[in-house]
């Protein structure tokens, strides 16, 4: 079952909006996959990929971000080929990593109130350290 709503998206897109540059145009990407790949049409050339996490909380409220290791893995895969950014926005500022400068430990995590019928809201995550992480401007 998803969980993303249409406002998760359109919170998804202004973000992609505030990370490319100029010239830069983005795509969204399937179901189960990263959010976006970030190209340049005149030239044809793919530029990178990103995943997009947006969160009401404040960016100083923890000293690390928790994701899904399935994600991660996802986003070493196309790392292999292009650089490949997580991206978070929160209530105060956007950051963004590029996953080979990711630093942080894997432990059991998760959704404190498991989502009935939900099979991935306690799961192996990692902790990233946000010092490594940079403020998009």
């Amino acid at each position: 079952m998803r969980y993303e709503s249409e406002q998760d998206r359109i919170n998804e897109e202004e973000v992609i909006k505030q990370f490319i540059k100029e010239g830069e145009k983005y795509k969204k990407l399937g179901d189960y996959d990263l959010d976006f790949v970030v190209y340049n049409e005149e030239e044809k050339l793919r530029i990178c990929y990103a995943e997009v996490k947006c969160t009401n909380l404040h960016s100083e409220k923890f000293t690390t971000q928790m994701i899904s290791l399935k994600k991660v893995l996802k986003m070493q895969q196309y790392s292999r080929s292009y650089p490949t950014y997580l991206i978070y926005r929160y209530s105060d500022c956007t950051m963004s990593i590029e996953i080979k400068e990711l630093e942080g430990r894997v432990e059991w995590g998760g959704r404190n109130n498991p989502r009935e019928g939900a099979v991935n809201d306690k799961e192996l995550m990692v902790f990233i350290d946000k010092s490594k992480m940079k403020k998009v401007e």
